[in-house]
Order: C-alpha cells, then structure tokens, then sequence
C-alpha cells in the first residue's frame, strides 16, 4: 500500500476514446485522451513521467498505433515494438515499456495492461496506470532490490501498484463492474501465485502474505448483493452479484495451502485488520460544524463552493473538520490562527461530542455516530499532541462524505452515497470489527490488532519491548 505508478500517483489509468466522456475534466485517478480515428488507423500518446534531466520539465511521452480490422472486431496494436492482435473485450498481459530521458543513455522502465472495450461505432481503449515493471524497477519497490526480478521470473510480471483494482475507473464509468471484476481476478491470480511461490520455498522463519483482494472488492460490488443499498442494480449479473463469496471461497484455497504445509511446531494466524459494512449515506461533518457554530465562514454564500477551508474565518472558528474521522480543536499555541485557549480546549471537545452522539438521520431517526472519542483519553505516547482532538467512530451505513474530506462544504447534512465505492470500514470498530482464526488456544477473551505484534515476538522466545501495547495472547 502506497507504492506509487510511473508518474508518482496512487494510479493513473488513460482512456483512449473518439466519444464524449462526461465530466471527463472531472476525472481524478484518471485522463480522457481524445483520439481521431483515420482510414481505421489510431494513433495515440501514452504520456510518461516528467523528464528529470531538462530544465523545462517537460514530460515524457510514448506513440503507439492501433489499426482496426476494416470487417472483424478485431485490432493490430503496435506498442514500442510489442505487436498484439486483440479482438474486441480483450485484456493483453502486461507489457514492457520505457520512456526515454536521453536519447540512447537513459530512460525510466514500467508497464502496462490494455484493455481492448471497443473498436466500433465508438473506440474506446483502456490502459492501466503505468506500474514498475518488477523486471526492471526503475523506483525502489522491494528489499533486497533484486527481490521483484526474482519474483516477477518465478511468476510472471504482476501488478506493483498499491491499489491494483481500479476503482477509479469503476468509479467513473470508465470500466464497467463486470470489467473490473475481470481486472480484480487477474491481479488475485498473481497474488495467489506470489504466494504458492514462497510458501513452497519457505523452511523456517516468519512467512507472511497479504490479500487485498476482499478489501478492494467489498468497497465496489457489495452494494450489489445488497438490496438495501441505493446503488443496488437488480440486473447486475451474477458474477458481481457473488463476487465477495467468490473472493471468499478463494481465501479459504489459500488457507488450505497454508495449513497442507504445517508441522505440529508452527504457529498459524489468519486475521484482517477491520471488518465491512454498508455505506449508504453520506454525513457531512464539516457543514455539521458549521451548523452548530464551530466552524465559522467569513461568506456563508459561497460555503458550497469552498475548495479547502478558503473562506473559512478562523478567528471565530473553535473546531475544523480534516481526515475521514478526525475533529481538531483550532488551538492557539498550536494552530496557526488558533483560537480557543488550551484551558478552554476540553470543555468545546465536550460539547461537540455531546451533540455529536445525539445526531440522527432525519430520514429514519437513525444515530450517526456510535462513539466520539477524546483521543486524550484512549492514546498516549510522544504523538499524542499531532492527534485530532476528536476521533469520531461512525454507525454501521454512515460516513463522512468525500467532499468533506478534503474541505469542502455541502449544503445538506445528509445524501446518499452516489459513488461507486459504496461499502467502508471507516466507522465505528464495534460495527466493523476484525477477524483472527489460529491454530493455537487464544487465551485473551477479546485480542486486538495490537496484541499480535506481542504475541509474534513472544512466539520465538524474544523479549516484547516494554513500549509496545498490546500483550500475548496465546495461552501457555
């Protein structure tokens, strides 16, 4: 998580396309590139990373063609030297490719997948954000640095992005939910093979694996097994429909993998750190702290064209809204434009939480927030003071909306989630609580995700530091 792509995002698909894409200007996570198609012939830019050895920073940029069959639904692709024929609803594996910084010296090393969705009436290209090419890392993505080559020749090139699955895309309309349940099983396919390639080389140590295919898909396509949800489609098909029992099944092939390789001495956890839950309406705190005058604006007119606290007066502001959970007490001696003496500091936090957890939804008298936590009661330690003041734990359905976010300010306080990320875990943890199966007697009635770092150093004999929380939890 958090490894970026060739141009230093979280991901950055391109959508090669003759046909108008609404809010295509929109578009975060993503770039609409308008092509015209001439004699079947398309010719197209995939651009690059800025070029680091000229003054004017310009970036780099790759041509390739695409040359449509003038009777089949079928295409010649010419990608530096990688020549494919793809018919219509296609993925390609990946592809090797490298932008040149200085002619015959130097260059930067990725790869790419394409997506073939249509070549007739409209034409319509999809092509994954740009990843390192594990065969060639041209940023540092693993250690030992040689690590990726090995893997990526045992395997096969996978995915080195941190968020594999496009959800942009699926979010946009770009990929539809079917396409990008075909995505998201191409890159579990290369994990599960990343897997069985290490399991099979393990002796002895500490091996661990992570999937994140269960957390990428639930966020997308529970809504489609949710008759609930405002987002349900009745006609979605089966497949997006059953695709978290399908990732689940999936889980349970690599547990079987792992527990064929067990002696009576291994120790065997399997745990997430969270678990799901619906997301089907949208609270927006910052417009609630407005509200209830603890955010002040310097022109309430323009409140929903806010972009980032602009117009925000924060001489008269006593508490901001920042993060998906966070409140923070606009401090003096703390914030640049603090306002509120510490003295006064807790007894604001006391009465936003206490209006906080009496707010319900005036759709269906629902509570919003199960828990406001005063993190100066539940954390401790030498970051405490850079910690939101407020840390708000949501009720099952219910989050912050994305607008809010990022410091923006709706007009209402409640909307339905329109987004297609439409299932979370950022609420309350006794709603969205983790899971751990073992295969040893767990002695703790209610362990906790910082109980495991304990209890995998007390398994091998070692000391646990006395500044770690948490303790083992295995009975003896």
């Amino acid at each position: 998580m958090g490894t970026p792509d060739l141009l230093g995002t979280y991901g950055t698909f391109t959508y090669f396309t003759d046909a108008f894409v609404p809010d295509a200007d929109k578009f975060t996570g993503g770039r609409v590139v308008k092509v015209r198609p001439k004699n079947n012939l398309i010719r197209c830019s995939l651009d690059g990373p800025k070029n680091s050895m000229r003054t004017d920073g310009r970036g780099t940029t790759l041509e390739f063609t695409v040359r449509r069959d003038p009777w089949e639904a079928s295409a010649k692709i010419d990608l530096q030297g990688t020549e494919l024929i793809m018919t219509e609803g296609e993925w390609s594996e990946w592809i090797p490719v490298k932008y040149e910084l200085m002619p015959m010296f130097a260059g930067v090393s990725g790869m790419v997948r394409l997506y073939l969705q249509q070549l007739r009436p409209e034409f319509r290209l999809y092509v994954t954000p740009i990843n390192v090419d594990p065969m060639d890392p041209s940023l540092p993505i693993c250690n030992p640095g040689t690590y990726s080559k090995e893997l990526s020749q045992a395997v096969g090139r996978f995915s080195t992005l941190g968020f594999p699955e496009d959800t942009k895309a699926l979010s946009h309309g770009v990929l539809s939910e079917d396409e990008f349940l075909e995505q998201s099983r191409f890159v579990l396919e290369e994990r599960l093979a990343g897997y069985e390639y290490q399991l099979n080389n393990f002796k002895e140590g500490f091996f661990f694996y992570y999937f994140s295919s269960i957390d990428q898909n639930c966020h997308m396509l529970w809504k489609n097994m949710d008759e609930n949800h405002p987002l349900y489609q009745p006609n979605a098909s089966q497949e997006t429909k059953n695709a978290m029992k399908y990732m689940y099944q999936r889980m349970d092939e690599v547990l079987k993998m792992a527990l064929g390789k067990l002696d009576s001495r291994t120790t065997l956890m399997v745990m997430s750190d969270h678990g799901f839950a619906p997301f089907y309406r949208e609270f927006n705190l910052s417009t609630w702290l407005v509200k209830n005058g603890f955010t002040a604006l310097s022109d309430p007119s323009r409140m929903e064209d806010m972009t980032y606290f602009d117009v925000v007066d924060w001489s008269r502001t006593k508490a901001y809204a920042m993060g998906i959970n966070g409140i923070y007490i606009n401090m003096q001696g703390r914030d640049r434009f603090g306002s509120v003496h510490p003295q006064q500091a807790s007894k604001v936090k006391r009465e936003i939480i206490s209006r906080l957890v009496q707010e319900k939804d005036p759709r269906n008298g629902k509570p919003v927030v199960v828990n406001a936590y005063d993190t100066h009661k539940i954390y401790s330690g030498p970051f405490l003071a850079v910690a939101p003041d407020i840390v708000l734990g949501y009720q099952s359905g219910y989050r912050i909306s994305d607008e809010s976010v990022l410091g923006k300010f709706p007009k209402e306080l409640f909307s339905d989630r329109t987004d297609k990320w439409a299932a979370d875990h950022c609420m309350d943890p006794s709603v969205v609580p983790g899971v751990l199966l073992s295969n040893k007697e767990v002695a703790c009635p209610n362990p906790a995700i910082w109980d495991l770092a304990p209890t995998i150093i007390n398994a091998f004999g070692l000391k646990v530091p006395k500044e770690m929380d948490g303790k083992p939890i295995f009975k003896v």
